[in-house]
């Protein structure tokens, strides 16, 4: 019961994130955010992931500054920063859904759902931290053989950490739908 509950209040908190229209208030709900971060110290899980969540935000003020032409450039800037806070808003809600509800209580919550949209959503909940361990992993391994982030090159920076891990990422895949198979899993 508490599982869905915690479900339930992440599904309306970030509908209504979605909606707030005031910078003001959305800047204070990401302070709290990270404030009660600070409080929990799980600041060691979510700095890998605010970095390249900051790198997402900048993207998304940079495409509304230069996009947006409807408005001025202030209100772009605004707008932007609005967009980023609000998924900056989402990100952090939902690192906290899961870093304080264990994957079994996540998959009770969502037993509502037909069986094969559970399977997925389980399948994808239980590779997301996998992914994230093989990308550490193919870094320090390609750190181990020389290489260096000099380029500003983006393509050329991500190719040696990308091409390993969608490798990687299709075995595992492909020996997940091998074993639904065997099972004889299907959507009936």
């Amino acid at each position: 019961m508490v599982a869905r509950f915690k479900l339930l209040s992440l599904i309306i908190f970030s509908t209504l994130i979605i909606f707030i229209k005031d910078f003001l208030i959305l800047a204070l709900l990401l302070f709290a955010l990270l404030t009660s971060i600070a409080l929990f110290k799980l600041k060691t899980r979510l700095s890998s992931r605010l970095t390249s969540l900051l790198s997402i935000s900048l993207l998304i003020i940079l495409f509304n500054l230069i996009f947006n032409t409807a408005v001025t450039p202030v209100s772009r800037i605004i707008l932007g920063s609005m967009a980023a806070v609000r998924i900056l808003i989402l990100s952090i809600l939902v690192f906290l859904y899961t870093s304080f509800t264990s994957p079994a209580e996540i998959i009770f919550a969502l037993s509502f759902l037909p069986k094969p949209i559970q399977l997925m959503l389980t399948i994808t909940l239980s590779l997301i931290p996998q992914i994230a361990s093989e990308s550490q992993k193919i870094m320090l391994v390609q750190s181990a053989r020389g290489y260096h982030n000099r380029s500003f090159n983006p393509v050329k920076n991500i190719t040696p950490l990308i091409i390993p891990l969608i490798h990687r990422i299709l075995n595992r895949a492909e020996r997940i739908a091998i074993v639904l198979e065997t099972r004889g899993f299907h959507e009936t």
